[in-house]
């Protein structure tokens, strides 16, 4: 029996990956890239600040001032929130039943910061549902390295083999893949290729049917 189920916040448990998305190509448009196009935005869905940044200056150039548009967007995705609310993926509250009937820890491990996370998962009412959040804000390596993942481990002092993980976007992935976690994928805006296919465990088309891998 699995003894903890891990998972990404936006996009896997939050609808919140769209306000990223939305917003992030929004603020390009504002900046002057007015060919920039939501599906531009997919590669750094969970990505870590340092890699995306080092992503952004080569292809635009050292004077593309990542920073100011990541602090945009977040004001942006604040907005969203606001105005059309957050609401919690298909299947989670079925997903969490089973977990709390058959005694199975849940636990947050995202790559967004900590105050934001809480107060995210309080707006859309499941910050009870969570054990532990665990934000990548916390370790050296945000996503795709498995700094997170092993974080969570150490944090609820289990085994990568007593877990199971539940992502959406590659980098978040390919984190929990490093750090040798059964990974499964629910898509949220995008479906996995060939290659991300060969590492996970499963992919689900919702959070209801990840129960059946939990036995």
């Amino acid at each position: 029996m699995t003894k903890a189920l891990l998972l990404d916040m936006d996009g896997t448990v939050t609808d919140t990956e769209k306000y990223y998305n939305s917003a992030f190509t929004e603020v390009m448009h504002e900046i002057g890239y007015p060919e920039f196009k939501k599906e531009d935005a997919l590669i750094h869905r969970s990505l870590n600040h340092t890699d995306a940044r080092a992503y952004y200056k080569k292809k635009y150039g050292e004077s593309f001032d990542w920073d100011m548009v990541h602090e945009r967007t977040g004001q942006l995705v604040k907005e969203y929130s606001k105005n059309y609310g957050i609401q919690v993926k298909s299947g989670f509250f079925e997903l969490m039943d089973f977990c709390k009937e058959k005694k199975i820890r849940t636990a947050i491990v995202t790559a967004t910061g900590m105050a934001d996370a809480k107060i995210r998962l309080e707006a859309a009412g499941v910050i009870d549902f969570f054990s532990d959040i665990i934000s990548a804000h916390d370790v050296k390596r945000g996503k795709p390295y498995p700094d997170p993942y092993l974080f969570a481990l150490e944090t609820l002092k289990l085994s990568a083999g007593d877990c199971i993980t539940v992502e959406d976007s590659p980098n978040g992935i390919y984190s929990s893949v490093a750090a040798g976690i059964r990974t499964i994928m629910v898509p949220d805006l995008s479906e996995p290729d060939d290659e991300l296919k060969k590492v996970l465990f499963s992919v689900c088309s919702d959070l209801s049917e990840v129960r059946r891998y939990l036995n």
